[in-house]
């Protein structure tokens, strides 16, 4: 007989991107404020966070925060298109927060509900300082005692990204994730935020 080749189903879009030239003196005022709010522990909050530090909502009253989210929504607009969002349509922001990890420190598998997308960017990405891991959303695949000789994007469990510096990450908030631990001597930084597309016309775009 004759297969015809395999259909799979509901991918789960993943956009990548290098920013090293949009935002190489950004990421070193990132870093310094990342390092200033560290030492006020007043301004940590635990969510997904084993050890490290995660900061308060950051607003756009700092000014490099500001100026990274308006860098963020060019990539995010251009991965829109690739996944083809209706235009027009509006990118609105939460607020961002900072994550410093040392030596150790991970992040445990959680979502970002009450969000369309996510989006991660990589300030410092030390050498063993731990990828993202992404957790398959198909529960049969995680569960199924089915063995394979080899695993690809349909029939795994888990995906590891390995970002590097000046990254840039966007993706499905319903995505289960973790962070897996910083085994370097050095800390890791990122800044991430969840935003939600809408389309101009949709009614619940607030004018």
């Amino acid at each position: 007989m004759k297969q015809n080749p395999n259909i799979f189903l509901f991918s789960h879009a993943v956009g990548t991107f290098n920013l090293e030239d949009e935002m190489k003196g950004l990421t070193e005022e990132l870093i310094g404020l990342s390092l200033d709010l560290e030492k006020n522990k007043k301004t940590a909050v635990i969510k997904s966070n084993t050890g490290g530090y995660q900061s308060d909502l950051l607003g756009s009253s700092y000014s490099i925060i500001k100026e990274s989210k308006n860098i963020f929504a060019k990539a995010i607009t251009q991965f829109a298109e690739t996944i083809y969002v209706k235009k027009p349509f509006t990118i609105n922001f939460d607020d961002p927060w900072l994550n410093v990890n040392r030596e150790n420190h991970f992040n445990k598998t959680h979502t970002h509900a009450g969000s369309d997308l996510s989006v991660t960017y990589y300030c410092e990405v030390p050498t063993n300082s731990g990828g993202i891991v992404f957790e398959n959303p198909v529960l049969h695949q995680r569960t199924t005692p089915i063995w394979y000789e080899k695993h690809d994007m349909w029939n795994s469990e888990l995906i590891q990204l390995a970002p590097r510096k000046y990254d840039l990450i966007i993706f499905p908030s319903y995505l289960s994730h973790f962070v897996e631990p910083n085994r370097s001597k050095k800390h890791r930084i990122s800044l991430a935020c969840n935003v939600q597309i809408r389309n101009d016309k949709d009614r619940r775009v607030n004018e």
